[in-house]
């Protein structure tokens, strides 16, 4: 993979990290955050090339999946003795 196309791609996962980590989607798309920015760092660290805003990025997706357990959580908790 060259130099340009390597940098290009990493670029697109870091967009398509923050867009996805940005919307959560109940925790899927903090899930598809966290895995665009670890490849995105993956494509990067080869490359040679170091960059801060990926450790942002994984805070981003992964205070999403804490808030989707954590909601999770609570539906589970206050639904627990209710009948439909």
């Amino acid at each position: 993979m060259s130099k340009d196309s390597a940098m290009a791609e990493a670029e697109r996962l870091l967009t398509r990290s923050k867009v996805f980590g940005s919307i959560w989607l109940m925790g899927i798309g903090s899930v598809i955050c966290i895995l665009s920015a670890y490849k995105a760092s993956q494509i990067l660290k080869a490359e040679g090339v170091t960059d801060r805003k990926i450790s942002g990025l994984y805070l981003l997706g992964f205070t999403g999946v804490a808030v989707a357990v954590a909601s999770l959580l609570i539906i589970l908790i206050f639904r627990k003795g209710k009948n439909l």
